[in-house]
């Protein structure tokens, strides 16, 4: 009989690899074997009983590595016949069983070659020597070269935002990442994302003016021995910087390993390559069916769209930036003049300086009505709405205060009020509520407006397939919350829409 072992292929550089590793272990077990691959769509087929498909899927599971590009969708048995192969390819080095006998520095023939130690060849025999030495250099302090896959690396106890941890027990004891994301950042392509160091770690693993690090596991065969030997000194994590100098160690290793990426995992499995997030590349990227498309941007217009033909309007954005103008009409609304006074006899200083800063246009960016939030709370003299996702991120709990978005209709046309989400958290920080806990409370609810348009949306025009783009989405914290907050009836299209390994 004949069984297909079927997988989604994202990164078609990795395909040959994976391909040569099923059919490197099908010969082993001498089972002829096919392939083919359409679209993303890739199928392995092996003629075997079913006891030995059994054994083939078992091996598969112990010895296949987990990737972001290559996963893994179903087993089909089928009455099907193929164009037989039984050659056996050379073994890729990606065995995760062999991984970890190769950390221990016993399995390296085939793997590594050219391997130089300040500028003298060095037989594999002498890794674990090597190694000892490299991190004893690195715990007093002095700066060793490693000529990586990924280019020359400085590694080092100087600060840096780069951060290698020396495996995932190191990584998940010294920062705030969740196990789902720690485990992506272990898959085959070794991926970077942005993470909080826990409080107690913090002085030691941040730069000046920064609450995150941008954290990786090792990304090649020598780099995880190097945190075997880091971590018996008792060293969880070195800091990497781009180097220009002449390394220390060089060497080549066979296979391929995949270019660094820069990855937002969501704690419920959607994944964001960063990069490609511009509205312009998703409008490339769609297909010509009918979606909405929600574009958050830092620096860029916010769009709420709906494609029928062409791109519609669905939410109009205009933001009053200017502070002397907000204040005065916050004063005009309901139980706005009460507020305000309250407000400003509690922060008599802020709300003089509020008062005169010079008048600004207004804004079509979303963003730009969290920039006045931060300026209205106090935590910046400037427009800052990154301000409000640095202070999120130090929220340790899940659910924050209630913040008030609500939709407008003015000369026949849908707007964002944003009057009520600042009138909202000005009442909380009147009574006290944190900064930390405030600004979370404002994204979980921003995230929680957008769910509820988007089924609104779905509702009214049957419209169920949503595209989701911008560089906003590649923050942790508020994709963590809207992907909590998108309607089960819809299907999210994130952007880059492929892996760009």
């Amino acid at each position: 009989m004949t069984f297909a072992f079927c997988f989604v292929v994202l990164d078609t550089s990795l395909l040959g690899i994976f391909d040569r590793f099923l059919a490197f272990h099908a010969s082993t077990l001498c089972l002829p074997y096919a392939s083919i691959l359409q679209d993303k769509n890739y199928s392995f087929y092996i003629k075997a009983t079913e006891n030995k498909a059994q054994d083939f899927a078992t091996l598969l599971s112990q010895r296949l590595p987990a990737s972001l590009g290559f996963s893994f969708v179903k087993v089909e048995a089928l009455n099907l016949e193929c164009k037989w192969q039984s050659e056996k390819p050379l073994e890729p080095k990606i065995d995760v069983l062999k991984w970890q006998a190769s950390l221990e520095g016993e399995v390296w023939e085939g793997a590594i070659l050219h391997l130089n130690y300040q500028g003298v060849p060095c037989a594999l025999s002498d890794l674990k020597p090597t190694f000892s030495e490299i991190a004893h250099t690195l715990k007093q302090g002095q700066e060793v070269c490693f000529s990586t896959c990924r280019g020359i690396k400085a590694l080092s106890l100087k600060p840096s935002r780069r951060v290698m941890f020396a495996d995932l027990n190191s990584l998940l004891s010294l920062t705030r990442i969740d196990k789902t994301s720690a485990q992506t950042l272990a898959s085959y392509e070794k991926p970077s994302m942005w993470v909080c160091p826990k409080e107690i770690f913090k002085q030691e693993l941040l730069l000046a003016q920064s609450d995150q690090i941008l954290a990786s596991l090792p990304f090649d065969p020598l780099l995880g021995l190097l945190g075997k030997f880091l971590h018996a000194l008792e060293m969880p994590y070195i800091f990497i910087h781009e180097s220009e100098k002449e390394a220390h160690l060089s060497y080549q290793c066979l296979d391929v390993y995949p270019k660094d990426l820069n990855i937002t995992p969501s704690k419920k499995g959607v994944i964001l390559w960063h990069g490609q997030h511009s509205l312009k590349h998703a409008m490339q990227a769609l297909e010509k069916e009918r979606h909405v498309l929600i574009h958050l941007s830092f620096k860029e217009p916010s769009c709420f769209w709906i494609k029928e033909g062409n791109y519609k309007y669905l939410l109009t954005f205009q933001i009053d930036t200017s502070l002397p103008s907000i204040l005065k009409r916050i004063q005009q609304e309901p139980k706005g003049a009460s507020l305000y006074k309250n407000y400003k006899k509690e922060f008599k200083a802020l709300c003089e300086t509020l008062e005169q800063i010079p008048p600004s246009e207004p804004s079509e960016n979303l963003l730009d009505l969290l920039g006045v939030l931060s300026q209205i709370l106090g935590l910046s003299p400037l427009n800052d709405s990154a301000l409000v996702f640095e202070h999120a991120r130090a929220f340790l709990r899940h659910k924050g205060p209630r913040i008030d978005f609500k939709i407008i209709e003015r000369y026949k046309k849908l707007y964002l009020d944003d009057l009520a989400p600042l009138k909202t958290a000005m009442s909380f920080h009147l009574a006290g509520v944190e900064d930390a806990t405030l600004c979370f409370g404002v994204l979980d609810s921003l995230a929680e407006f957008l769910g509820n348009f988007i089924y609104d949306t779905y509702l009214n025009f049957s419209v169920n397939r949503v595209c989701l783009c911008g560089d906003v989405f590649l923050e942790k914290v508020f994709l963590d919350l809207c992907v909590g907050y998108f309607p089960k009836e819809c299907t999210y299209l994130w952007p880059p829409f492929e892996n760009p390994c």
